[in-house]
């Protein structure tokens, strides 16, 4: 007796190799060979081309069977599938501000912007650029001039931020903005009106004061007339401005134009108070890294090769650990790294040492001003780590001489001292240079004078030394012979530079000359400017009261318009009506006469 299979499970398998061979044909797979291996480049480009072309109808065929299956099934159909993005994959942060909280209030009524939104200060805006700005940047500024009322744009000049700040606030300006670089162009002019500010995303506790700053650089009142908006778009931990106008195309459709400028913010760190950069306080720095400083021993130096081995480094001392930001330069580590460890005088008594392969190389004082401390962390070194060198007496030759102020001696006395050499070895006695007081400076008669004392003190280093009071009656003698000796060198010195002076006088005047007329040039530039700029503020001027005057022209015109409708309509029915009375009118007339003539 054979099985009677049943027929269901025949047809469920028969129905499953139907579909696995219309799925083997249908299917377009890509060819086994990989289509870069085509050498023919036209024929590499036009397989490419037909492959995306076939995964494109394959993605069009499953959108429209995924829409036929929702249709037939109706409420029953699963929900559609959200793309995954940075936002919504995000972790719920915990800084996350609630208007409603007592404590954002409480920080609200006492953070620096506290004046701004109480309406007891107006803001006032200096905008400036870094040192020798390209043309780009400066029309940055002056488009940012037209975005931020009341703002105004002065050149840097070489100053350092620390001597602006101070004749900012001297000038009542509440907000300092400094601009480096820009790669976009100039959009359509904007007009004087204050815009209204959008901020978005800003839900952070460091978001929402990030947010107050921005807000506090524009007035209190908005002018929506204007219909200008500057936007501050909070996204991926970048900060997207731009600034645009609205075109209202009917009561339903709104189109928006830009104006220019664009550019995006990425946030480094924040200040309580004006910028500082030594003894500022940070509320909020962006991922600084973390060095562990380490002392080499001066006995593991080879001078020979300028290197320490990297089998010495358990005999390195350890000095604790900085937290620095990755970009700061290893010139401006040196004058901060005494106020991170608590010494004193560390930048002149310290050399750094870089990693190179197995073993520390010298760094030179003319690449600190290159290198950054991200080059003393992985991948570029094994480990975050700093390394430094103690400089001795004997070590003057490693770095330069602004770092060794004991190596710092007079031009002229030169031939009078030895100078250091660095020998291969290890050096036994140290030679000692004179060392230059930094008490207060003197005349010249009384160094020399000193000087001759000392001559004569060395001089005479066989022959007792003479009595305090017996030096106090040599010394008005010596200082006298010294002023003799002192005015006689002048007076030849003089001689001899009569002409020079006469040249320096000549010098001095066609620098004066010269200095007075590029004066003059420079004035009637920005009196030139200054007329250039009214002429275009007074022609914007012109062109928005004619633009206000057409728009409200041309809205009594509509009006006007939709009047003289109403009444040729009203018209029209009248006279239809009157029309109307009048055929009826007839009718009855006749009616009238007829029954009259039957009577």
């Amino acid at each position: 007796m054979t099985p009677v299979e049943d027929p269901v499970q025949e047809m469920e398998q028969a129905e499953g190799e139907e579909t696995e061979k219309k799925s083997v044909s249908g299917a377009c797979f890509p060819p086994k060979f990989s289509v870069s291996e085509i050498k023919n480049k036209q024929r590499r480009h036009s397989m490419f081309l037909k492959l995306k072309e076939e995964k494109r109808k394959q993605k069009l065929e499953l959108k429209k069977k995924k829409k036929k299956e929702r249709k037939a099934l109706g409420d029953k159909a699963p929900p559609k599938e959200v793309p995954k993005t940075i936002e919504n994959q995000r972790i719920y942060d915990e800084t996350t501000v609630n208007p409603e909280d007592e404590e954002v209030a409480f920080d609200e009524g006492t953070d620096e912007f506290s004046a701004y939104f109480n309406r007891l200060t107006n803001p006032k805006v200096l905008i400036t650029t870094s040192d020798r700005p390209r043309g780009r940047t400066v029309r940055l500024c002056e488009q940012l001039a037209t975005v931020i009322p009341h703002a105004h744009v002065y050149y840097r000049r070489g100053l350092a931020l620390k001597r602006v700040i101070p004749q900012c606030i001297s000038r009542d300006f509440t907000y300092l903005i400094v601009i480096n670089e820009d790669r976009k162009r100039r959009g359509k002019e904007p007009t004087e009106h204050d815009p209204e500010v959008i901020l978005n995303n800003f839900t952070t506790r460091l978001g929402h004061s990030i947010g107050r700053l921005f807000a506090a650089l524009f007035p209190h009142d908005p002018q929506f007339v204007g219909r200008q908006v500057a936007t501050f778009h909070n996204q991926r931990d970048f900060i997207f401005f731009r600034f645009h106008r609205y075109i209202f195309k009917n009561e339903k459709k709104v189109g928006i134009q830009e104006l220019g400028p664009r550019f995006t913010l990425k946030l480094r760190s924040l200040q309580k108070g004006t910028f500082d950069s030594k003894f500022g306080e940070y509320e909020w720095v962006h991922k600084r890294v973390e060095l562990h400083v380490f002392y080499v021993p001066d006995d593991q130096f080879d001078r020979r090769l300028n290197k320490v081995s990297a089998e010495a480094v358990d005999t390195f001392i350890s000095a604790g650990f900085i937290r620095v930001d990755s970009d700061v330069s290893l010139s401006d580590l040196r004058s901060d790294l005494g106020t991170f460890l608590g010494l004193d005088r560390i930048a002149d008594r310290y050399v750094f040492l870089k990693c190179v392969g197995r073993s520390l190389a010298l760094v030179k004082f003319r690449q600190e001003g290159e290198l950054t401390v991200k080059s003393f962390t992985p991948p570029f070194a094994p480990f975050p780590e700093l390394y430094l060198l103690p400089v001795g007496e004997n070590d003057s030759g490693l770095c330069s001489s602004s770092l060794t102020p004991d190596t710092l001696i007079s031009h002229a006395d030169h031939h009078d001292f030895p100078r250091p050499t660095c020998a291969p070895g290890k050096i036994k006695e140290p030679i000692k240079f004179p060392s230059i007081n930094k008490g207060p400076q003197r005349s010249v008669p009384m160094q020399d004078a000193e000087e001759d004392e000392s001559d004569e003190d060395t001089g005479s280093s066989d022959t007792p030394h003479l009595t305090h009071s017996s030096q106090d009656q040599m010394e008005p003698v010596n200082k006298q012979s010294a002023r003799d000796r002192w005015k006689r060198r002048y007076f030849d010195t003089k001689k001899t530079t009569t002409l020079l002076e006469d040249t320096l006088k000549g010098v001095r005047l066609e620098l004066h000359t010269f200095y007075s007329k590029m004066l003059q040039q420079l004035q009637a530039r920005d009196a030139a400017k200054r007329r250039t700029q009214a002429k275009k503020q007074s022609s914007t001027k012109l062109k928005n009261e004619l633009i206000i005057q057409i728009m409200t022209e041309s809205s009594e015109i509509d009006n006007l318009r939709k009047n003289v409708d109403d009444a040729q309509m009203k018209l029209a029915t009248e006279i239809k009506l009157r029309k109307q009375a009048a055929t009826e009118l007839r009718a009855l007339r006749a009616e009238l006469m007829q029954k009259r003539a039957q009577l």
